[in-house]
């Protein structure tokens, strides 16, 4: 099962996420991360989208950490779900395992 996010609080009819677009800007100092919604093992077509951003030094701060992480001990999508969890941009339980 890939790596996904169970809402604590669903979306009208949405109780899982996955990461759809994760893009980094370092020039811009922004990242920006699209998750969409997942079921029974794919994308729900014309699904919901939750996006979150960082930017400016907050972002500086993450890309560095991202770019010296060792993510053989902690994948990157669990990361990103762990920071956006962190930062009150989603609530919810992470779960799956690099795919």
């Amino acid at each position: 099962m890939p790596e996904i996010l169970t809402l604590t609080t669903p979306i009208p009819a949405t109780s899982t996420l996955r990461i759809a677009d994760f893009d980094l800007n370092v020039r811009g100092s922004l990242i920006r991360v699209v998750f969409a919604e997942w079921a029974a093992g794919d994308w729900v077509p014309n699904g919901r989208e939750v996006i979150a951003t960082w930017n400016g030094p907050t972002a500086d701060a993450l890309m560095l950490a991202l770019n010296k992480a060792n993510l053989s001990t902690q994948s990157l999508s669990q990361r990103v779900f762990a920071q956006a969890i962190a930062d009150g941009k989603l609530a919810g339980t992470q779960s799956g395992t690099v795919p």
